[in-house]
């Protein structure tokens, strides 16, 4: 998104549109912020460039930062506290969204697998303490556990609390539930760049790909 100097004020506002709040992108993390304001009883406005093409739909989908073998750190914390925040969240965002229970495709059951090489980051690899439940499987028990693992393996590390989601189900419940929840989502429109006020503290307004320019409290 391209910054731009207010200097031309009467071409800029013209085609004028004022909105409340305006979110830039309308994946997951655009809807789920929409949602979450829309319920503190705000007005929300989402721009959204594609559906069909939005990276949400090529998401893997884990919630599972043990898994991702990151070291002990705030970041690791925060993962951590929002995987288990997750079951609420996604229940909540099934009845917002009238859809019924797990079609979002969440999996909270089962965990996550990492299977290791010989000397490789999997192998050399110590989860943290603090990181919650973890064990080691030899390649024996690993293979029995998930027989499509090449016998290449050596075994592996299993992460029962780590979970996943389908990411193009859950990109539908997200859209139902802003729906019902009256958020506006603009679709095929993109933002080619944010005017500032004259001294560059505030955004004057959105420039939209159309022509058109959106005003607005927050971006």
């Amino acid at each position: 998104v391209k910054s731009h100097k207010n200097n031309k004020k009467s071409d800029i506002f013209a085609k004028m549109m004022k909105k409340n709040i305006v979110i830039i992108g309308g994946g997951f993390a655009g809807l789920s912020i929409a949602i979450e304001l829309a319920q503190r009883g705000r007005m929300v406005t989402v721009l959204r460039k594609s559906r069909k093409d939005a990276a949400s739909h090529a998401a893997g989908g884990m919630i599972a930062p043990q898994s991702e073998r990151l070291p002990s750190s705030t970041y690791l914390n925060l993962c951590l506290e929002s995987r288990n925040m997750y079951s609420e969240w996604i229940t909540k965002i099934e009845q917002i969204s009238g859809s019924e229970r797990n079609e979002s495709g969440f999996l909270s059951r089962g965990g996550f697998i990492a299977p290791a090489f010989e000397k490789d980051q999997v192998h050399t690899f110590i989860p943290p303490k603090d990181s919650g439940k973890f064990h080691w499987l030899a390649k024996d028990e690993l293979l029995k556990l998930e027989p499509s693992l090449t016998d290449q393996i050596i075994g592996g590390w299993v992460f029962p609390q780590d979970m996943s989601v389908d990411a193009r189900k859950l990109f539908k419940v997200l859209d139902k539930a802003c729906y019902n929840l009256g958020i506006e989502i603009l679709e095929n429109i993109s933002a080619n760049g944010i005017v500032y006020d004259s001294d560059g503290s505030k955004i004057c307004n959105i420039m939209l790909d159309d022509g058109r320019n959106i005003s607005s409290e927050t971006v």
